[in-house]
C-alpha cells in the first residue's frame, strides 16, 4: 500500500519537487527545527526561503522512510560539497501532519556537527 507522505518526501529526496509543490504541502504555520538552530523557521514563505538556501544539500541515500496519516520518519545520508572536502553525514528527520494532511513540524538530526554544516551553508550565517 502507498503513502502520499512517504511518496512527497521520495520525491523531495530525488530532487524532483518544485518550490510549488513543497509550498503546498507546507501548513501556513508550520514550524520547521533544524538540528544546531535554536529556533525554528515558522511559517511557510520562511521555510520556502530555507530550502532554496539548502541546494547545496545533496541527498545521497534514504535508507528508511515510515509513515502513517500524520507522522512520517526518515534515516539517511547527505552531502555537501564534492571530492576530498566533501562533508557527508547521517540524518533523521521527523514530520508530523495537521488535520489537512499538511506538514505542520519537522525535526532533523545529525551525527554531523552543525556548526560544520552551517559553516558550509551560507558562510555559517544563522536566520532571523
Amino acid at each position: 500500500m502507498s503513502n502520499p507522505h512517504i511518496e512527497l518526501y521520495m520525491k523531495g529526496a530525488q530532487g524532483g519537487l518544485d518550490p510549488q509543490e513543497l509550498a503546498e504541502a507546507l501548513a501556513v504555520d508550520v514550524r520547521w527545527f533544524e538540528a544546531g538552530i535554536p529556533e525554528p523557521f515558522v511559517g511557510r514563505e520562511a521555510v520556502l526561503a530555507r530550502f532554496a538556501a539548502l541546494a547545496e544539500i545533496e541527498p545521497v541515500s534514504v535508507d528508511t522512510v515510515l509513515a502513517d496519516d500524520g507522522h512520517l520518519v526518515a534515516v539517511g545520508r547527505a552531502r555537501i560539497g564534492s571530492g576530498p572536502d566533501a562533508l557527508e553525514y547521517r540524518y533523521a528527520e521527523y514530520f508530523s501532519a495537521d488535520a489537512d494532511g499538511k506538514i505542520a513540524e519537522r525535526r532533523s538530526f545529525m551525527d554531523a556537527v552543525p556548526a560544520d554544516v552551517a559553516q558550509r551553508l551560507n558562510g555559517g550565517q544563522g536566520h532571523d
